[in-house]
């Protein structure tokens, strides 16, 4: 995909509202969306343009899953212009989880800790596959284990097409992704056909808190159904960034809760749990070789390497 430019989808969106631009606040530029706060009618809301509808179709269907343990806003509007399209909804107020003092983590543990059972006890019923889904609910292959072979794969379709040609050409070619994939390769028998709601972005700012209490889980670009134990594999990929996290004891506790839940599958847990952040790393591998950032493509390498190998 190229790089963000969204002018027209906001030219259409203050058009249709009757805006001025100045009302705008940018707060934030992501990878695939830029966002802005603004007021109307005495309401806060937030706007996200993106040259990508896909995303904001996830986020409506999304909302379908809401409850008090896992709060999804609502997508009141996906709008479209000639060159992107925009989504609007109620903004919320709060913390990063990430941004959280150590005190903080302890008061708002107990309420994470139910949200990553809310995650597992989504009702897919209505829904098929594994992987990303769409906005019918349908996952991208039939089976979760072709979903975590398909990290080797650079799709047409893809938001970041074009990274295996990057990465062949890069000046730390294709050698650790290779090795790590076959580490995947070998490993990926013990990870079993079970299907959950995994959102797998928890912690790009994605996750807001207010009042010690889940606020907001936002953003469901990149959510997948799957094995649950990748979303604790996730935090436990990254752990080492957030310091604050090893002194709450975060995954661990997340981890003693599943299993302590008789519904989740408990077989081979320690290889499951290895096998998935295999999996996040030569997900980041890619993803930065799309960028062209290969200080971190690199840097990401070593770390998964010192992990499964």
């Amino acid at each position: 995909m190229p790089g963000i430019d969204n002018r027209e989808a906001l030219r259409v969106f203050i058009s249709r509202y009757k805006l001025d631009e100045n009302s705008l606040t940018p707060i934030t530029h992501g990878a695939w969306a830029n966002a802005y706060t603004y007021e109307r009618g005495g309401q806060k809301y937030i706007v996200r343009l993106s040259n990508a509808r896909e995303n904001f179709d996830r986020d409506a269907l999304a909302r379908n899953y809401n409850s008090p343990s896992l709060p999804i806003p609502e997508i009141l509007e996906i709008g479209e212009s000639s060159q992107g399209f925009y989504a609007i909804s109620r903004f919320v107020e709060g913390d990063f989880f990430e941004h959280l003092g150590s005190n903080q983590f302890q008061r708002v543990l107990p309420d994470v800790v139910k949200m990553f059972k809310a995650l597992r006890d989504v009702d897919l019923g209505a829904t098929k596959g594994y992987g990303h889904w769409d906005a019918q609910g349908k996952g991208e292959v039939e089976s979760w284990k072709r979903f975590l072979l398909g990290v080797n794969e650079d799709g047409r379709n893809s938001l970041i097409h074009g990274w295996r040609d990057n990465l062949k050409k890069s000046p730390i070619g294709t050698g650790d992704f290779t090795r790590l994939y076959e580490k995947l390769q070998t490993n990926v028998h013990a990870c079993p056909e079970v299907r959950n709601l995994v959102h797998s972005d928890l912690l790009n700012f994605n996750f807001i808190v207010k009042n010690n209490r889940p606020a907001a889980i936002i953003d469901w670009g990149s959510s997948i159904y799957g094995d649950s134990l990748y979303e604790i594999a996730w935090f436990l990929f990254y752990e080492p960034w957030y310091p604050q996290f090893r002194e709450a004891n975060l995954t661990q506790r997340i981890l003693k809760e599943y299993q302590s839940d008789p519904t989740t599958n408990k077989a081979n847990l320690n290889l499951r749990l290895a096998c998935y952040q295999l999996h996040i790393g030569l997900d980041s591998i890619a993803y930065n070789s799309f960028k062209q950032n290969w200080e971190n493509a690199k840097s990401t390498a070593d770390y998964t390497m010192k992990i499964v190998f």
